[in-house]
């Protein structure tokens, strides 16, 4: 009996000590939610007082109630708790009269993770790979996990392979709204582009943000970019690296309530040069001279021959086969523009170097530059576009060495070489005499002299038309099938049974020097063939002037090919 009655007043005398020990930490649970209101402002610090002190007055009448603690377990209690809560409030009355210091409202696109406190971030950019760039400045270091831009024409921002349209690089400045937009819209809905870590609420703002988006030839592509934000970044005809320039004007971000309540952002402005992922790059087009297509000879319709554009040149159907792809013909000193997407002629030219040689071959190289498309035909909308120019270097009337091989050239996007750009094969390397002669016999033998197995060029190895001499009949039918035009198509030259269709003219157009191409070896004539008819039993040798045509009247000038 003695042993039961002990172990019951141990058993009670153990749960009261649990009861006390329960209210003593829901004593302490208040006293640290005093300590944590102390950081808010009055009304707040009021109102959740009285809450709390409502939930515990409940929660110690609950379990008096359940456990039948004594009155004066409860009273001392009570009295405990008025007396704490009596020397807090003082102690709280002294606190608030100093300003309660919290945070400042910032601008934000991700939720409040990233925060948006100065101009240089206000500028900035994410990308969809998690890059996230911002403006330089003096806050820069607010940002340690955002890049300080430096980009630049020469060495923009490369891109991802998975960014692909301009709605995936993020700015502050909804596609929507382009071209600008009031800081203000932007935290309201359906944006909330803002944040406060203290819950002060009411926010207003003022300033504005403008965007501009041009291409590499300066042209304003914002609209552009605005009515169709899926736009893919690599398309012919767009020139990269973009100029992507971010403006603000002054503005601030305030809160109702709060200490601080403003965050201001001072004017700015920053260009960022973007360029797609150099392993997605493509060449469009290959431009010799436009001089002559249907843009500058419209009286002839077909004179626009299979993958010529007008105004762009020859268009890229297959990098990998070499014979698709202009030019097949070459001459010391002409060149050609290499229209690209999704890469600058500056990053092509950094994977290539300014010098490219031969894969297979030998006598021919490669200069290649940075330059604007120029305006061949003399009509106001054509030429200045950006693109690579590539300036064939080979033997000449003056060289030492004249030896020339059939050589196949390939560009690459990437400095490792593993991405082709483009490709091509010159099959035939011309010299232009840059002289006139009396005679074939003089030609012939300027061509002997030169060594390296130069002769004088077939009707084939100028143009691909036919000739039809003053009314009096076909002279020469070894052009493109079918065609009776006296002038060439625009075509790439190709081979058949009979051998060559198309040469040197066809494919580069006017090649004379000063007309077509700067410092060509090539003059304005009529240039001999060794094809003849025979006229009162001599014979009398056909000629080809620079646009094609076929004639036995009045050959005066010398060219040679080979082989």
């Amino acid at each position: 009996m003695i042993k039961r009655n002990i172990t019951f007043l141990l058993t009670q005398s153990l749960k009261q000590a649990l009861q006390i020990s329960f209210l003593f930490k829901i004593l302490a649970n208040f006293f640290n939610h005093l300590a944590y209101l102390a950081g808010k402002s009055y009304l707040t610090l009021k109102i959740k007082l009285v809450e709390y002190v409502k939930i515990s007055m409940h929660t110690l009448l609950v379990i008096w109630l359940k456990l039948n603690f004594k009155w004066y377990v409860l009273q001392s209690f009570i009295a405990l708790l008025s007396l704490s809560l009596s020397g807090n409030t003082i102690a709280l009355s002294a606190v608030t009269v100093k300003t309660i210091q919290g945070s400042a409202p910032y601008l934000t696109m991700d939720g409040g993770v990233t925060k948006i406190i100065s101009e240089e971030g206000l500028l900035g950019i994410k990308l969809p790979d998690g890059r996230q760039y911002i403006a330089p400045g003096i806050n820069a270091e607010l940002y340690p996990d955002a890049i300080v831009d430096n980009s630049s024409g020469i060495t923009p921002i490369e891109l991802s392979l998975e960014t692909n349209t301009f709605a995936s690089i993020q700015t502050l400045v909804p596609i929507s709204s382009y071209p600008s937009i009031e800081l203000n819209r932007l935290i309201r809905e359906p944006y909330n582009y803002w944040f406060d870590i203290d819950g002060d609420r009411n926010p207003s703002a003022t300033g504005n943000l403008i965007i501009q988006w041009k291409d590499a030839n300066n042209k304003d592509i914002t609209a552009e970019i605005s009515s169709n934000p899926n736009k893919a970044l690599i398309a012919c005809g767009s020139a990269t690296p973009y100029q992507l320039t971010i403006t603000s004007t002054y503005g601030e971000l305030s809160t109702q309530y709060g200490v601080p309540q403003t965050t201001t952002f001072n004017e700015g402005s920053h260009t960022y040069y973007i360029t797609p992922n150099t392993n997605a790059g493509f060449a469009c087009y290959a431009q010799p001279n436009l001089n002559y297509d249907s843009s500058s000879y419209g009286d002839e319709s077909d004179i626009d021959g299979l993958n010529w554009v007008q105004k762009k040149g020859y268009k890229v159907t297959n990098i990998n086969a070499v014979s698709e792809n202009f030019p097949t013909t070459g001459s010391d000193g002409l060149y050609f523009y290499l229209l690209l997407a999704g890469i600058s002629p500056e990053q092509a030219i950094m994977a290539n170097g300014t010098t490219v040689t031969a894969e297979s071959g030998s006598g021919v190289t490669l200069s290649l530059t940075s330059a604007q498309t120029p305006n061949w035909t003399g009509f106001p909308d054509e030429g200045g576009e950006l693109a690579l120019k590539i300036l064939l270097k080979g033997p000449n009337k003056d060289s030492d060495d004249t030896r020339f091989t059939p050589s196949v050239f390939k560009l690459y996007s990437d400095s490792s070489h593993t991405h082709l750009l483009y490709s091509f094969k010159i099959e035939r390397w011309y010299i232009g005499g840059g002289l006139y002669v009396d005679s074939y016999d003089e030609a012939e033998k300027f061509c002997q002299n030169l060594g390296g197995g130069y002769r004088i060029p077939g009707i084939e190895d100028y143009t691909n038309s036919n000739g039809v001499d003053f009314g009096e009949g076909p002279i020469w039918t070894g052009g493109i099938p079918g065609r009776e035009s006296p002038y060439y198509q625009r075509r790439l030259s190709y081979k058949d049974n009979n051998g060559w269709i198309g040469g040197i003219f066809n494919e580069w157009g006017e090649v004379i020097e000063g007309y077509g191409y700067k410092n060509s070896d090539w003059f304005d004539g009529n240039y001999f063939a060794h094809q003849y008819v025979m006229i009162d039993g001599e014979p009398s040798y056909f000629g080809v002037g620079y646009v094609g045509e076929i004639t036995s009247d009045y050959v005066n000038a010398v060219a040679c090919v080979a082989p």
